[in-house]
Order: structure tokens, then sequence, then C-alpha cells
């Protein structure tokens, strides 16, 4: 499935209610990025029946991992030392987070979790990666789920592919040849990319110029 989130979802219960609990995780010091307004509800509603443990990749200091932490057995891998940090955080919201600190697009890197997940989330993180480490990205979190896991992603899409600033922006073409790629199954075949002028234009009203979407890949 690949799923272009439109701006009028902000106004939707649904989101409302999961945005509130993730505001009062935020009073512990966690961090939620306005555009995660939207990207945040949109990963947490489509995680599947029978998950029990998540890692969150690229999760840095966001409130998401936090609010997950509620939920299911939880772990943050990202490239940023921020163990202390998060170690604060976890003890002031009383939740257990598991924290790796490593680059996930370096396949020469060697590690090893201890306990393959049942889905993976990533928030916005792997666009801020060269093409040839965004294919390894997925390659590696591919070793860490187990056979018929999910990987439930969110990025910035546009037209046409562009590198921005430091990041590479999505299309449905380029996400349909990462999963082809590395082996993984795009789940569902369903996509509201046609609707892309629709959302932009939105979303030009809130000076944004890209559409937050995110898409679902399966082992």
């Amino acid at each position: 499935m690949i799923e272009l989130i439109d701006l009028d979802l902000i106004d939707c219960e649904e989101y409302i209610k999961i945005n509130s609990e993730i505001k009062e995780i935020c009073r512990h010091g966690a961090l939620q990025h306005q555009c995660y307004f939207l990207e945040y509800p949109w990963i947490v509603k489509n995680i599947p029946k029978g998950v029990k443990n998540i890692i969150d990749v690229g999760g840095g200091l966001g409130a998401l991992q936090f609010y997950l932490g509620k939920r299911y057995e939880i772990m943050n891998i990202d490239r940023m030392p921020y163990q202390n940090i998060l170690s604060d955080i976890s003890k002031r919201a009383d939740i257990k987070l598991h924290y790796f600190q490593t680059e996930l697009g370096d396949l020469s890197l060697t590690f090893k979790i201890d306990k393959l997940a049942d889905c993976i989330v990533s928030c916005s993180s792997i666009e801020h990666n060269l093409e040839l480490y965004t294919e390894n990205c997925l390659r590696n979190m591919k070793t860490m789920i187990h056979k018929g896991g999910y990987i439930i992603i969110t990025v910035p899409f546009t037209k046409t592919v562009e590198l921005r600033d430091n990041m590479i922006t999505f299309t449905e073409e380029r996400i349909k040849k990462l999963a082809d790629k590395v082996g993984l199954k795009l789940l569902n075949d369903k996509s509201n990319f046609s609707k892309f002028e629709e959302y932009i234009e939105k979303y030009k009203t809130i000076n944004v110029n890209t559409v937050p979407g995110g898409f679902i890949l399966q082992k």
C-alpha cells in the first residue's frame, strides 16, 4: 500500500485522540515535529493486529517510540548517541525502551539484535540517506523481522524524485523499485498517488512543499 496522507485528516477524531496522547508523552521530554501530527497517527493505525514487539528505526528523540512503548515491547535504532537522554525520558514516562546506536544504511557494520521484531516503523527517516544507503536500510530492516513481519514507513512525496537539502524525496515508482530490489512485498496494490496535485495544494497553504505519505512492506 502506498498512501498519501490528506491534510484534512488532522481534524479526524482518531488522529486527534492519538495526538492528544502523544502530547502528554511530550511533557516528559520527547519531541514531536509539526508534520508528525499526521504521520504518527498514520503509522499507529496501520500496525496490524497481533503485533507484540516493534523496532522504531530512526526514532531519534521522537515521541512515537514512547507512545508505542505503552502498548508494545519497543526498541529504537538510530545513528545518534541518544542513550542517556532516552534513558531519562523513559524513566519519566515509565516506559521500558531498548536503544541501539548504529548506522543502519551501512551493510559493512556487524550488529545483531537479541530478538526479531514483528514490525518495524520508521517516521520520516530513510529519506535522509543516499539511494544506496536507503536500499541498505531496507535490507537491514528485512533481517530484523520475522518472516511475514511488517515494515511501516512514512516519507515525503513529490511528483518526481528530487534531491532537496539533506533528503531525497519519494515517488510511487521509487518505492516499487526499492521493494523489488530488496525482496520485500509491497502490501496491497492500492495507491492514491493520483491525488498528489490535490493534496499538495492543501499543504502549500501551510508552507509545506511535499506531501507526507506512507507505505507498508512485508517480508
